[in-house]
């Protein structure tokens, strides 16, 4: 086994990225998370293709004890100009990430979520920790605590969880991957 020099990314890599003009330009975020005592879980993963002024959101909560659960999919939205910024992502006026503190927030009738979320281990490049490191785009993975307030229907719910996340960003070519949109 061979141990690579990682690098350790710092805060700044979870905020958005300038394109850097490549068509194919992507970012994204993954964020999904469960309160085994809560029984309540949910994730959003996030995709802008900035070249092209689209995003694919995926949104979701639900809860095991009592069945309520809600759902948004959406695939190739035209972005606005409110869906980037410095340190923000979102899609629409519902859904933000506020990705300088890892602050999930979303606002629907039947939903509202304010989770954070806490790293337990450093960002690493994911394509240098697999021995990849000319690879044209940045991926990293970590696991973590989430901590905040759901509303789902009338329930409201203190949410202490263990979470997971990814963050992509750099060209992404959907056809010289194999299973791709396996998640829109």
């Amino acid at each position: 086994m061979i141990l690579h020099d990682l690098a350790v990314l710092d805060a700044r890599d979870d905020c958005p990225h300038p394109s850097d003009g490549d068509e194919f330009f992507q970012e994204s975020s993954l964020f999904v998370w469960y309160d085994l005592q809560q029984g309540v879980g949910g994730f959003w993963r996030l995709g802008q293709e900035v070249g092209r002024q689209e995003q694919n959101s995926c949104f979701g909560v639900f809860s095991v004890h009592d069945g309520l659960r809600f759902r948004q999919n959406l695939t190739g939205v035209p972005m606005a100009a409110t869906d980037r910024s410095e340190t923000d992502m979102g899609c629409g006026p519902q859904l933000r990430l506020h990705l300088d503190s890892l602050t999930m927030k979303a606002d629907f009738a039947e939903c509202e979520v304010d989770l954070q979320f806490t790293d337990f281990v450093p960002r690493f490049d994911w394509y240098t920790l697999l021995g990849h490191p000319g690879h044209n785009s940045s991926h990293f993975e970590t696991s973590g605590a989430v901590k905040g307030r759901v509303r789902l229907g009338s329930r409201e719910i203190e949410i202490n969880a263990l979470g997971y996340r990814d963050r992509s960003w750099g060209p992404r070519h959907w056809h010289d991957i194999r299973a791709t949109r396996w998640w829109p």
